[in-house]
């Protein structure tokens, strides 16, 4: 992951709270998705995956950014910290509400069959106190490992891990 300008700001921000956390949130087969329905589709996934992610961040206080292809980071600011796992629910919850359908799937590749109907999106959400800060390095890099473990975990989950 290659952050963008504002999430390094954000992060170190971040890093003087006493509390810190993120939610890291990766869209499920988006290369399926794009290579059977085009990228054009597949654009129009991420953004209506993108107004969601943006609308919860905003309404939570806390900042949000496309960090890849299929990826985005939520960095809750100080007064929302606390409630990182509930905003990654929230997140997970609306976007799975939104059903995105892959139309036609079944017809478009005999593969398809394993994949869910609807987009879904995996989610990594980490809480942790800030006795001795790590860096930046360590804060982007558990947001993207949590995440992970979601993905291996089946997919279409949230993921959360306290370290207080």
């Amino acid at each position: 992951m290659k952050p963008n300008h504002s999430v390094n700001v954000w992060v170190k921000e971040a890093l003087g709270y006493n509390l810190i956390g993120a939610i890291y949130i990766d869209i499920d087969n988006l290369a399926w998705h794009n290579d059977s329905f085009g990228h054009a589709i597949g654009d129009e996934t991420i953004e209506k995956i993108s107004k969601i992610v943006s609308s919860i961040s905003q309404q939570s206080n806390s900042n949000f950014s496309r960090v890849g292809g299929d990826k985005f980071i939520v960095i809750p600011d100080a007064k929302s910290v606390e409630n990182t796992f509930e905003i990654a629910d929230q997140i997970h919850y609306a976007i799975n509400d939104l059903m995105i359908v892959l139309v036609n799937k079944n017809t478009i590749n005999p593969q398809s069959k394993f994949l869910p109907d609807y987009v879904t999106v995996s989610i990594g959400a980490f809480i942790r106190t800030n006795k001795n800060p790590p860096n930046e390095e360590w804060f982007l890099r558990m947001a993207s490992i949590s995440c992970e473990f979601a993905k291996f975990g089946g997919k279409n989950r949230v993921v959360k891990i306290d370290l207080r």
